[in-house]
């Protein structure tokens, strides 16, 4: 008599589990399907984050051939840049020319073509009539 209670111990106990189980089913079910629309929400997201490092990477990678191949400062150890010459709408490079000078300090001198007077274009104000 002793294995007969004992086997209708465990079938109630069995039965009860059951119960919960299917209860807790619905809970269970929405907790995972909640964790895979996170994984995949996660996955999409480091898809995007991927997609934008190759954009960035690419830019990259055109800004250093435009160095390389002399776009770029010659001072930043690319290749050489290319002064554009200045003209009414560019603004770019001169080259002194007869009557002009510069000082080491930078400051451009002009002189007089007939009494040998050398001007300060900055302090005397030449550039303002100039232009």
């Amino acid at each position: 008599m002793a294995s007969t209670s004992i086997r209708n111990v465990i079938l109630e106990f069995n039965a009860e589990d059951k119960i919960r189980w299917q209860e807790l089913a619905p809970s269970l079910q929405a907790m995972i399907n909640g964790i895979s629309n996170s994984v995949n929400l996660v996955n999409s997201n480091l898809e995007d984050i991927s997609d934008r490092i190759s954009a960035l990477e690419n830019r990259v990678s055109v800004i250093e051939s435009i160095i390389n191949s002399g776009g770029g400062s010659s001072s930043g150890g690319g290749g050489a840049y290319i002064l554009p010459t200045a003209t009414n709408n560019v603004l770019g490079g001169v080259k002194v020319g007869e009557g002009l000078s510069i000082s080491p300090e930078g400051v451009l001198n002009i002189s007089g073509s007939e009494s040998g007077d050398t001007y300060d274009i900055a302090e005397d104000g030449i550039a303002d009539q100039l232009i």
